[in-house]
């Protein structure tokens, strides 16, 4: 199992492999909803004959499932999610968070991932993570230096729009 999870981190977003347009949008549009919502299946079409890879697609076709069941693309929620996806989703919200456009420290971003479970999160999911920190076994690493990023689509706001109907 640990080799898949290692895969499907890895791999989440290769269904967002594209040049980005110019001036990608700081903000979600109807557009840019449709072309997020996709990605997941897009990643796992361009994975699908890669035999080693097998357990791992189903976490990247449901990372972006939500425990409340709004999330994409199939809404599945809860214990219907594959638990590698739900790891992966616990992993890519705190990562959004803590490297993202807009960078908060681990402490504040582990906040929002709590307080994300059983909603958007598994909690059993969020509470390792939180164990983990705990125990030392997450630190902080600086962003390095770039450009100013455009809007993550793993930020714990951009779920929310999705899940709240904006056109996909």
């Amino acid at each position: 199992m640990s080799e898949a999870l290692q895969f499907a981190a890895a791999l989440h977003n290769v269904g967002l492999i594209a040049p980005p347009e110019r001036g990608e949008a700081r903000h979600l549009t109807p557009d840019r909803a449709r072309r997020i919502a996709e990605h997941p299946t897009r990643g796992v079409q361009m994975l699908q004959h890669i035999d080693f890879l097998e357990e791992s697609r189903s976490a990247i076709l449901h990372h972006h499932e939500r425990w409340d069941g709004d999330g994409y693309p199939q809404g599945l929620a809860a214990e219907r999610i594959p638990l590698l996806a739900r790891i992966v989703a616990v992993a890519d919200v705190y990562v959004a968070l803590t490297w993202g456009r807009d960078r908060m420290p681990p402490e504040q971003a582990l906040e929002i991932v709590d307080a994300r479970a059983g909603t958007h999160l598994d909690p059993r999911c969020v509470a390792a993570l939180r164990a983990a920190w705990d125990r030392g076994r997450i630190v902080d690493r600086p962003r390095p230096a770039g450009p100013d990023l455009p809007l993550d689509h793993d930020a714990p706001e951009v779920s929310d729009l999705m899940a709240s109907g904006v056109p996909r």
